[in-house]
């Protein structure tokens, strides 16, 4: 596949293909091998070549796991004085494919075998390094000491894209003279991300093509699929050592649900997102392919002009096709983004009321101790003759073993956490439930303010680290008519944005928390709905641009810049609404949607003079 012209045709492919390498492999290591032997082979440049001179495959590993070798071109890396320790990770090269034949065996490699992570400023000698680390998103600290905790906050994501689109002359990359210059290398690009371990897989192309950030960012659903093909030998990771070179950090019994439970869930999210990104370049292909044609009609028959304009309507419809189309992909593809947010969401009530009901297990086999003891005191008040002072001290001891005083305060408290649990599951399902429902495609009489209510539990994890959502609902407004699937999908757009836009300025939460507002009211024969945020408003100099298509400022991988444009066609085109927004620097923003109660023909009558 051409690099050059790399698309997301191309991209669900490769997916697809990366996810086999594994077959056949004894451990992580041929897997490595195996995918930067692909990535070597297939994509190619204008003359059919391979478009990356060097591909590359790490992995972070504790320093003492590592063969003898790599131990001692570790500790040969350290400063003077620093000595290493059994769990100090090492920036491990498991696989390689190149040009040049020394490219082609991890253990030719003069500089990179393995790279120990001694501490943040060492990693910070290292410039390619620490920006990958950073362009990913993730903190040096959790990459130095990995956990599992982290890989179950995080690994259920993609991760941003490690990309330097000019590479020659730029101080990311090392080796300009012997290596960035002599073999002509134009862009660099990683991907990768967390493994259960919370250690970190890295694949990096040295390209002699440049990369746009467009091609970059179809790079990220390829890390999925790489860290499906890694997962089932990460307790196998060289192809000679001991029969398990990690040991087993979970039990099986915890450690294979949640395994199977990851890849499936990795599995189901790049299956819907691989068959929409194809159907959809397919579709379009065609379409373009369409209007093309159209075109190339209406300019070499001028004169027949009734058949160029039922030609021109047939393609207006086709077009409207197309862009419902783009809509529900975009829809599939916000479903997709928060399934792993859900699942967060859903483990939490869920562990407390597996952890409560595990207590109420234990305490029940008690209390039938008790009880045991009580019938027998029972049957000898029964026979009418004094109960013997043994058989009392026997249920006073059994009575203070189990301390009833602590279970008759804590069982209550057991049943009510496990409700309050399984009511939080209950409105989390049924929100997303609400939220995916794609209705029958008419518009039907919607309550904004429950809508709104759903939007917000399922997209819970977008915003609950960087801000508080305040809601100021009318109760008093009437049902709207709209597509109320179609509305949520405004509604989510507008919180990502407005949670974006305070992360900027909260720095991830770690600078305290800032506030979404979200009110509805009515305006007339109009309802108005408005999201406001306390980010850090919108430059003078974009603000004519932000309702643009593919119009963004986040970094790459943060953003598409179809949210809004979407959000735009939903309110103005589908419902005759209208969307707007206050700024101010330093201070937010507040977008105002407004849809007429009645449908578009109120909307329509408005307009007529």
């Amino acid at each position: 596949m051409n690099f050059q012209r790399f698309a997301l045709g191309d991209m669900a492919r490769l997916s697809a293909e990366l996810r086999g390498v594994g077959a056949g492999a004894t451990c992580m290591e041929d897997v490595a091998a195996s995918a930067c032997r692909h990535l070597y082979e297939h994509l190619q440049d204008e003359e059919d070549r391979p478009a990356c001179p060097l591909v590359r495959f790490f992995l972070t590993f504790p320093y003492g796991r590592l063969p003898d070798d790599l131990q001692a071109f570790a500790r040969s890396m350290l400063p003077n004085g620093s000595e290493p320790w059994p769990g100090m990770r090492c920036l491990t090269l498991l696989g390689t494919a190149g040009d040049r034949p020394e490219w082609n065996a991890r253990s030719a490699s003069a500089g990179h075998k393995a790279i120990p992570f001694h501490s943040a400023k060492f990693i910070g000698a290292f410039p390619m390094l620490s920006n990958l680390i950073r362009q990913f998103g993730i903190s040096i600290d959790n990459v130095i000491n990995p956990s599992l905790a982290f890989f179950l906050e995080q690994g259920g994501r993609s991760f941003n894209v490690f990309h330097v689109p000019d590479a020659q002359n730029s101080p990311l990359v090392p080796a300009q003279e012997s290596f960035v210059l002599p073999f002509a290398i134009r862009s660099v690009l990683g991907f990768g991300g967390p493994l259960p371990s919370g250690d970190i897989y890295i694949m990096v192309l040295f390209s002699r093509v440049s990369i746009s950030a467009d091609t970059a960012a179809l790079f990220k659903t390829l890390s999925l699929s790489l860290k499906l093909a890694t997962i089932p030998f990460e307790r196998r990771v060289f192809s000679a050592g001991l029969p398990e070179d990690r040991p087993p950090e979970l039990s099986p019994d915890e450690e294979c649900p949640l395994l199977r439970a990851i890849v499936a869930n990795l599995e189901d999210l790049l299956a819907v997102h691989e068959r929409v990104v194809a159907e959809q370049s397919a579709r379009l292909r065609v379409e373009g392919e369409c209007l093309v044609a159209a075109n190339a009609t209406l300019q070499a028959k001028t004169a027949e002009l009734e058949q160029t304009n039922s030609l021109l309507k047939n393609e207006i419809a086709h077009r409207e096709r197309v862009e419902g189309e783009l809509l529900v992909a975009h829809r599939l593809e916000s479903v997709g983004q928060l399934a792993a947010g859900i699942a967060h969401e859903i483990n939490t009530p869920t562990q407390y009321v597996g952890d409560n009901t595990r207590f109420l297990q234990g305490t029940f086999a008690q209390l039938c101790t008790l009880c045991g003891h009580y019938d027998a005191l029972l049957d000898a008040a029964r026979q009418g003759a004094a109960v013997p002072a043994a058989l009392v001290t026997r249920v006073e001891d059994a009575r203070r073993q189990v301390d009833w005083d602590y279970l008759r305060d804590e069982i209550p408290q057991a049943f009510q956490q496990s409700m309050e649990g399984i009511e939080r599951v209950a409105k989390i399902v049924g929100a997303m439930k609400d939220f995916s429902h794609m209705g029958t495609g008419e518009k039907a009489l919607t309550d904004l303010n429950k809508a709104i209510e759903t939007t917000i539990t399922v997209a819970h994890n977008e915003w609950k680290y960087v801000a508080e959502v305040v809601t100021e609902f009318d109760p008093d407004l009437p049902p709207v008519l709209c597509r109320a699937h179609e509305f949520n999908q405004v509604v989510l757009n507008l919180l990502v944005n407005a949670a974006h836009a305070i992360g900027d300025v909260v720095h991830g939460g770690g600078d305290g928390k800032g506030v979404i507002t979200v009110r509805t009211s009515r305006d007339g024969d109009w309802a108005e709905v408005r999201v406001g945020d306390t980010g850090t408003g919108i430059p003078e100099a974009i603000r004519h641009r932000i309702f643009d298509p593919f119009f963004t400022t986040k970094a790459v991988g943060r953003g598409t810049g179809q949210g809004l444009a979407i959000a735009r066609s939903i309110v103005v085109d589908k419902h005759g609404g209208t969307i707007t927004f206050e700024t101010e620097i330093g201070k937010g923003t507040t977008f105002i949607v407004r849809l007429p109660i009645g449908g578009n023909a109120v909307a329509e009558a408005e307009r007529q003079p």
